[in-house]
Parts: C-alpha cells; structure tokens; sequence
C-alpha cells in the first residue's frame, strides 16, 4: 500500500507538466489549424482531424485540472467550465462521424482562453511545487533543536 501512496504522489507531482504539455499542444494545433483555414494548405478531411485532436486534448487538459484544481479553485474553474462547453460538440464528432463544428467564434474563443487558463494553472500548480520543495529542503537541512541532541559527556576530571 505504502507504494500506491508513492506512486499515487508521483503520478499528482507530475500532472502540472501533462497540463502544460497538453496545454501547449492544444494552443499549436489550434494555430494550425488557422493557418490552414487561411491559406488552405490541407484538405478539410484532415483539418478535421485537427479541429477532433486539439479539442480532446483540451478535454485531456481540463481533465488534469480538475485532479489538481482543489488548491487553486480560481484557476480551476474556468478550466472547468471550458471543457464543459468543448465536451459536447466532441462527443457529438467522435460518435456520429462528423466533424466538430470548430468554425464559430464562440467556440474558438472559449477554446482558446481554455487553453490560456490551463497553461496559467499548470505554472501555478509548478510554481507551488518547487516552493513546497525548497521549503522542505530548507527544513531537513535546520540543525535539531537543542533539546533533541544527545547532552554532551563532560570531560574527565583529572
């Protein structure tokens, strides 16, 4: 059990770099995606698949903020409810074949300041990591208190 325990702590100290990987790659595709519009350089068929991979890997990323957002309840809720609006049109796609209708405004904003909360989250999250870890590190390096210590032999008397 006790290597649950680990694995669970290591699996949750790593999840703020999934958020910022994922987060990132969203944004990336995303950009792709309006270059492509823009300038047509790929056929809709795989601008498709772009639209399916880059709004489930927002749901992926609020996924991971919902693991962490107990703390930062301020990062996590708009986080929250971005994958709540992205959930639908995704699920629609993925179960009837069709593609996520990513082409209104609304859409791709909330996708887009989704992305942007989850980044700042996952910095945050990092951010209160590496404190917490200096802190201990800091506390473990304190000498013991005096009442802690073994008192000293006197010398012998000569």
């Amino acid at each position: 059990m006790n290597g649950l325990k680990r694995l669970g702590k290591g699996i949750y100290a790593f999840l703020p770099h999934l958020l910022i990987t994922c987060s990132v790659m969203a944004q990336t595709f995303y950009f792709i995606n309006r270059v492509n519009e823009a300038m047509n350089f790929l056929t809709a068929r795989i601008s498709t698949g772009f639209q399916t991979v880059y709004c489930a890997l927002m749901i992926l990323t609020a996924g991971c903020a919902l693991v962490l957002h107990s703390k930062a309840r301020w990062f996590g809720v708009p986080c929250m409810l971005g994958a709540a609006v992205l959930f639908v049109p995704i699920c629609r796609a993925f179960l009837q074949d069709n593609p996520v209708v990513a082409s209104e405004a609304w859409y791709q904003t909330v996708l887009m300041l989704t992305a942007c909360f989850c980044l700042l989250f996952a910095v945050a999250q990092i951010v209160v990591q590496r404190k917490a870890a200096m802190a201990a590190y800091r506390a473990a390096a304190q000498p013991k208190a005096a009442e802690e210590l073994p008192e000293p032999v006197p010398a012998p008397a000569d």
